[in-house]
């Protein structure tokens, strides 16, 4: 991860030093708003670990669910619209964003605890996921679940902290599925490895093979 992160930084500095304002880069922008490059980096770097890293894991994820579930062909039978609903679920039961953290901005009683301003607090998202006030039979995979309006996308965050890139994560997700589920045939696992070490669960690998119809 500080390897990717170096490599981005490097490409960042070419950005942010360009005169061009007439299509200022993200890093260009950032300086303009008076952030130093270090900040800057920071920003870029959480841009790269919350947008492209965690939409990578997801989707191979996603797609050894349906199989796993026998759910492939039920989610290759929605209509096109109903893809949303595939994606929402499959984000929910495999949890690609499993924790994130917030710091209190004032004092707050919050579950008969009382948290300070200031305090750092990890919220559990996968825990949130499977809350049976929100999710009946939340162990259940299924792709026709209706979601409760209250926690819709809960994993991308909440209020002012929704994720920046949802709409794009969403588009790529569900381009790729679409996709996936055109194949001819239906697919199976012949092979897989889970990512050790990962900041974020993952495959290492995913191998599969389709067999003609």
């Amino acid at each position: 991860m500080h390897a990717d992160c170096d490599r981005l930084a490097a490409m960042a500095r070419v950005g942010w030093e360009a005169d061009d304002r007439d299509a200022p880069s993200v890093a260009r922008r950032l300086r303009d708003l008076g952030l130093t490059f270090e900040e800057a980096r920071g920003v870029l770097s959480i841009l790269l670990l919350a947008g492209a890293i965690t939409t990578a894991a997801a989707l191979p994820r996603l797609v050894a669910l349906l199989l796993d579930a026998g759910q492939w062909d039920a989610a290759r039978e929605r209509p096109p619209d109903g893809l949303a609903g595939v994606l929402a679920e499959g984000l929910r039961f495999a949890a690609a964003v499993p924790v994130t953290v917030r710091v209190a901005a004032r004092d707050v009683s919050l579950g008969g605890r009382r948290v300070r301003r200031g305090t750092r607090v990890v919220v559990l998202t996968c825990n949130a996921a499977r809350d049976p006030a929100l999710f009946p039979d939340p162990d259940r995979f299924d792709v026709a679940r209706a979601h409760d309006p209250r926690a819709r996308h809960l994993w991308f965050g909440a209020g002012p902290h929704f994720c920046l890139g949802f709409a794009l994560a969403q588009r790529q997700l569900r381009r790729t599925l679409e996709a996936l589920l055109a194949v001819p045939g239906t697919p199976r696992v012949v092979r897989r490895a889970a990512a050790r070490g990962a900041l974020i669960p993952a495959y290492a690998s995913l191998v599969l093979r389709v067999d003609a119809a």
